[in-house]
C-alpha cells in the first residue's frame, strides 16, 4: 500500500463554545507526516453507511503506528470531536469532580483535547498506542478506537500513582509487574458492549503476554466505573496530589487469567500457547 505523506497543522478545537452548542473539531490538513513501514491496509469508513451485524471474530486490533498515516491521524481527530467520549468525559470530570462553572469546564475540557489529541498525533509511532475495530475480511480494516497499555512508570500519570502507592504504603499489596491502561475509547456510531469487552480483553492479553501482575486504568469519566467493576476492576482510594481522577486496578489472579483466556476463544483469539507459557 502507498504511504500518504504530507504537511500537517496542528488541530485547534473552538474554545468560545460551550457544551450546549454543536462544535466541531477544525483542521486544515488531515494528514499525518513520516511513519514507519509494516502499515495495515484499512477501509473507506465513509463507504460505510451504517454498522454492520458483526461476528465476535470480525474485532480486531492493531498498533496506531501500523495504521496508515491518513487513517491514524483521521481516527484521532474524530475521537477528540467535542460530541465524543474523549470531549465528554473531560468536561464532566471538570465541571462535576472539580466543580467548575460551566463555561471554565467546557474551555479546560477543550484545551485537555487539544492537548491531548496533539500528543497522539505528534507520536503516532508510539509502540504502546493501539487501535481498535472490526474487519470487513481478510484485506479490510475499520479502526473505530485507540487504548494505550504500557509499563507504569512509561506514563507521566503513572509516575504519579507509582509514588501515591509508595506513599500509601500499598506497594507490598500491589506485588510484581505494574501495567497501566489509559486513553481508551470509541466512536460513539460503533460503541458497544462488545467493542468494550473486546478492548478490555486486548488489555488483559497484553498484561499476560508481558507478564504483568497488575493493571492500573486512569479515567477521567467516573461512569466508566460501574461498567469496570462488572469486569473485575477494584477502586482503591488512589487519588493523586494534583488530580481527582478515577483510578482502577485489574489483577491478574488465576480466577482472571481463565475468565481471560475463556473470553479470547469466544472472540476467535487463539491462545493455545500463552496459556501453555502461564501453565494454565
Amino acid at each position: 500500500m502507498k504511504r500518504i505523506v504530507t504537511d500537517t497543522k496542528s488541530p485547534t478545537l473552538d474554545k468560545t463554545a460551550n457544551p450546549e452548542c454543536d462544535i466541531s473539531l477544525h483542521s486544515d490538513e488531515q494528514c499525518a507526516g513520516n511513519r514507519s513501514d509494516g502499515l495495515y491496509p484499512c477501509a473507506d469508513m465513509g463507504d460505510l453507511q451504517e454498522l454492520p451485524e458483526l461476528q465476535l471474530n470480525q474485532y480486531y486490533s492493531v498498533p496506531l503506528a501500523q495504521l496508515p498515516n491518513r487513517e491514524a491521524v483521521d481516527l484521532c481527530n474524530q475521537l477528540f470531536e467535542p460530541d465524543e467520549r474523549f470531549c465528554q468525559g473531560y468536561y464532566r470530570y471538570w465541571r462535576y469532580i472539580l466543580n467548575q462553572s460551566k463555561e471554565e469546564a467546557w474551555k479546560n475540557a477543550l484545551e485537555e483535547c487539544e492537548t491531548t489529541l496533539n500528543g497522539l498525533i505528534e507520536h503516532l509511532d508510539d509502540p504502546y498506542m493501539y487501535s481498535v475495530g472490526f474487519r470487513l475480511d481478510e484485506r479490510q480494516y475499520v479502526p473505530v478506537g485507540i487504548f494505550g497499555f504500557r509499563e507504569l512508570t512509561q506514563h507521566y500519570q503513572g509516575k504519579k500513582l507509582a509514588q501515591a502507592l509508595a506513599d500509601r504504603n500499598m506497594l507490598d499489596h500491589y506485588e510484581g509487574k505494574l501495567a497501566m491502561a489509559h486513553t481508551y475509547s470509541s466512536l460513539k456510531k460503533y460503541r458497544n458492549l462488545a467493542m468494550l469487552k473486546y478492548t478490555f480483553l486486548q488489555i488483559a492479553l497484553n498484561a499476560l503476554r508481558g507478564g504483568y501482575k497488575h493493571i492500573f486504568f486512569f479515567m477521567s469519566d467516573f461512569r466508566l466505573g460501574t461498567i469496570y467493576k462488572r469486569f473485575g476492576l477494584e477502586f482503591p482510594d488512589l487519588s493523586f496530589h494534583d488530580s481527582h481522577h478515577l483510578v482502577g486496578c485489574y489483577t491478574m489472579n488465576d480466577e482472571h487469567i481463565q475468565t481471560v483466556l475463556k473470553a479470547a476463544d469466544e472472540f476467535g483469539i487463539n491462545t493455545e500457547g500463552l496459556a501453555r507459557s502461564l501453565q494454565v
